[in-house]
């Protein structure tokens, strides 16, 4: 048998119940590569989340990782710094404090539906693979749905930003959060943006730390390197990036909102994944379409606040 779905072997199978092999994957009864209950088997499941990645490399950016039980716990360990003391012989030394920091990803459930016509089904029947166009699709928005909801979630809205709390909410809400709340008009310079956050920030997270900023005002540190660097600013324009400023790492991310910006360990910021993704697929034929559901669930938070300052720049 041929090792490719093709749509018109797709729909065929979606209509008529038919099942496919393609190796340990399986289409039966209306599940698109899934097996029971349309689980994603572990290399789709792989192949979905490399495919969100190369959507949108932000999330190979953050701290992106698997959640396996409801509630997943964040565990961290701080202490103050100069703990060693000279051993004397026989005098028993006094200890230090360890405090555990614990917070936890605790997964919503979201679910994405989609229609596609039988007439696009039709047209790209003996073109293109079912099984990778219509899983990269659905990768392809889940990503960019996720990054968004990352910079504009807010569970206190009853919009699709209500679905999770993303960072620059979670960090407003934290107290352990270094905050910088004055107005500057430029971003570079002395007592810029950029070193007005970076003073606050703890020196034993500086050297990882990187800024997270909406594209319009990563544009505008981009327009003010140019002006104080010309070359450098004319490189970075030609390429689009990456930039830095004193080895900090500045990104732009996809739908973060205007005046907030994030100064942390990339991999402080955490986004959970439920490590089972279902995509199923049910004929609709009164409405000519094939109905496609992806379950997932999601949620976010960072690691340590102590690690993160977060700024409201106007």
């Amino acid at each position: 048998m041929d090792n490719k779905l093709t749509m018109r072997k797709f729909r065929d199978a979606v209509v008529n119940g038919q099942a496919i092999e393609l190796g340990d994957q399986r289409v039966n009864k209306g599940v698109l590569l899934s097996s029971a209950g349309g689980v994603l088997p572990p290399a789709a499941f792989r192949e979905f989340l490399n495919d969100m990645v190369t959507t949108s490399p932000m999330l190979g950016v953050w701290n992106f990782v698997p959640v396996t039980r409801p509630q997943m716990e964040l565990h961290h360990l701080t202490a103050a710094t100069r703990q060693f003391k000279v051993a004397t012989p026989g005098t028993e030394i006094g200890t230090g404090t360890v405090t555990p920091v614990e917070r936890t990803l605790d997964p919503t459930r979201t679910v994405l539906v989609l229609d596609v016509s039988y007439d696009w089904i039709d047209d790209n029947a003996d073109e293109r693979d079912a099984d990778t166009v219509i899983r990269q699709y659905l990768a392809n928005l889940a990503a960019w749905d996720l990054v968004d909801l990352a910079g504009n979630g807010d569970s206190s809205t009853g919009t699709f930003l209500s679905i999770n709390s993303g960072f620059p909410t979670l960090a407003a809400a934290d107290s352990a959060v270094h905050d910088y709340a004055t107005q500057n008009t430029t971003f570079l310079g002395a007592g810029g943006v950029l070193q007005s956050i970076a003073a606050l920030q703890p020196e034993k997270y500086l050297p990882k730390s990187a800024f997270f900023m909406a594209r319009s005002e990563f544009e505008t540190v981009l327009a003010e390197m140019g002006a104080l660097a010309h070359n450098y600013g004319a490189d970075v324009l030609k390429n689009g990036g990456p930039i830095t400023w004193h080895g900090h790492d500045i990104y732009g991310v996809y739908q973060w909102p205007v005046d907030n910006v994030i100064f942390t360990p990339p991999k402080n910021l955490f986004v959970g994944m439920w490590h089972v993704i279902r995509v199923s697929a049910e004929d609709k034929p009164a409405a000519s379409c094939v109905r496609y559901v992806c379950d997932m669930r999601i949620d976010f938070n960072h690691g340590v606040g102590d690690a993160v300052t977060y700024g409201v720049t106007s």
